[in-house]
């Protein structure tokens, strides 16, 4: 089944990219800029995360469901690859909301979108029709700071600074082709 929604759940871990490495690729040597530069870095790392569908930093995410899968599917897909672990799946019924016993339920970090797998010996509750999240995942992701994600949020930090407004007299710049160019290698084949 797929999810309704994501929510990322609180702070975001450690950027990947410092401000000395973002300061080196704008050729920046002055300290006037660095905290707009600082709030440059967390805003390209999630443009890039949204780009590649998968978390840069360590993040904890909660997924909605709106039911049960479906016939005999036992699997909620998260779609957020790279998941580390449950924190927890709680399901809403029509007297309370139920925290589902770890060991009733699986991780598949193998699966290309991340899935929760449900054991044949949990059997599929009613739920209450009065919540649209009748079903709530919690998971946490682990960092990826490779080398690529890394330029790629560089550039889009180089961009951003680069280009300060919307709209300008000149015309109007995409982003540079090398961050797609970069990041083509690293997206999964089914997540465009």
């Amino acid at each position: 089944m797929h999810p309704l929604n994501f929510l990322r759940v609180g702070a975001a871990g450690a950027e990947i990219v410092t401000v000395a490495e973002a300061k080196a690729q704008l050729r920046v040597t002055h300290a006037f800029d660095d905290a707009y530069i600082t709030s440059l870095i967390p805003v390209a790392r999630e443009f890039t995360e949204d780009y590649v569908k998968r978390s840069l930093v360590a993040q904890t995410w909660q997924v909605g469901y709106e039911g049960w899968p479906c016939g005999s599917s036992r699997i909620l897909e998260l779609c957020r690859p790279v998941p580390n672990a449950i924190v927890s799946l709680k399901y809403q019924t029509s007297a309370e909301e139920v925290t589902l016993d770890a060991g009733l339920y699986s991780l598949d970090k193998l699966s290309t979108r991340g899935a929760v797998v449900l054991k044949k010996a949990f059997t599929f509750p009613t739920l209450s029709a009065d919540f649209e999240n009748k079903i709530v995942v919690e998971f946490t992701t682990l960092p990826d700071s490779s080398e690529l994600y890394k330029s790629a949020i560089k550039l889009v930090v180089a961009h951003l600074y680069n280009n300060r407004s919307a709209a300008s007299m000149e015309s109007l710049k995409e982003m540079p082709l090398g961050f797609a160019d970069i990041l083509r290698l690293k997206i999964l084949p089914n997540s465009l």
